[in-house]
């Protein structure tokens, strides 16, 4: 409920998911000079929609049984 409290729920605003992710301030802005990148920084944004899709991930990936555990567990073994 917060979720959509924060966006609305007339979606028609963010054409793709990518736009609701920049919208919330989770893309990152990568410095890049010479083909080295200098620094990554994440842009304002929704700080309240971004502290609950955090948690949202966060609380997922601990969920045992999810298919988003077992990604996350072998993603940290390598």
């Amino acid at each position: 409920m917060r979720i959509i409290a924060e966006i609305g729920s007339d979606m028609k605003a963010f054409l793709t998911a990518s736009a609701i992710v920049e919208w919330a301030g989770l893309k990152t802005k990568n410095e890049e000079s010479a083909g080295n990148i200098k620094g990554k920084k994440t842009l304002r944004g929704n700080k309240y929609l971004r502290i609950l899709l955090i948690q949202c991930t966060q609380a997922t990936c601990r969920t045992k049984e999810s298919k988003f555990f077992y990604k996350y567990k072998l993603s940290r073994k390598e």
